[in-house]
């Protein structure tokens, strides 16, 4: 056989093992990226399912027992409180099955939960026995739906440990201080010493860090007589966002 037929054969070889190496590697890479794409998700799921679930379940666990203690002096106010859970449970159920969706789907479906939805969260609250002072500042214009989002949940989160923590006779203050590229997050409650958090390293705080920091942000948390929860949120200003007017 040609010597040089058997080179040309070889180097033809050489090809075809380089091409099936880089194939290799190309799959090996596209696998990668897969599963840290999945694991987004996960995470992501994680975070909207315990917000939504621990949200709803302590507004409803609140106003069900204040219910309860009225049915026989305030039988109004125990209406009220069971119209009250009825619309949170009915609200959640309604996020549970648009996460749920987003199991079978690669693609988000249904609205997202923006600033305009604060009002709702802060009312629910309140409405369950803890007083909220509100200072929600002067957004600017076009804030990213994303952002609008990740303050949403830190402060539903927030609220929510204020509840199951917090003392009842002392209002918690939530405040957004606001400017051209960024936003401070503020929710301050008294803690309740007779029920006082396990610790801060629960699925709900994790959320609320991780939040912040694909946001680009980070959040602080400190506990003693009080629950103090500080994020500082960077963005940037997206003419095509929806408008926000707070209330």
């Amino acid at each position: 056989v040609d010597a040089a037929f058997i080179g040309e054969v070889d180097q033809f070889a050489q090809v075809v093992a380089d091409r099936k190496h880089a194939g290799r590697a190309d799959e090996d890479e596209g696998l990668v990226a897969g599963i840290a794409l999945a694991e987004h998700e996960r995470g992501r799921i994680a975070r909207e399912m315990h917000d939504v679930v621990a949200h709803s379940l302590a507004v409803i666990i609140a106003q069900a027992d204040g219910a309860r203690y009225a049915s026989i002096d305030d039988p109004e106010r125990a209406r009220e409180g069971l119209t009250t859970v009825s619309g949170i449970a009915r609200s959640a159920l309604g996020d549970v099955r648009v996460l749920l969706a987003g199991l079978r789907h690669r693609e988000d479906i249904g609205p997202q939960p923006t600033l305009d939805d604060l009002a709702g969260v802060i009312a629910a609250i309140r409405a369950s026995g803890l007083p909220v002072e509100v200072d929600l500042g002067d957004p600017p214009p076009g804030v990213p739906v994303g952002l609008q989002l990740t303050v949403q949940r830190i402060v539903q989160e927030s609220l929510t440990n204020a509840l199951r923590h917090g003392r009842r006779d002392r209002p918690a203050t939530v405040r957004l201080r606001w400017s051209a590229e960024s936003v401070e997050v503020t929710v301050d409650s008294a803690l309740d010493p007779a029920r006082p958090p396990s610790g801060i390293a629960g699925h709900g705080i994790t959320g609320m860090r991780e939040r912040a920091r694909i946001a680009g942000g980070d959040l602080d948390i400190s506990t003693g007589e009080r629950f103090l929860v500080r994020a500082m949120l960077p963005f940037h200003l997206a003419s095509s966002a929806p408008s926000v007017e707070l209330s």
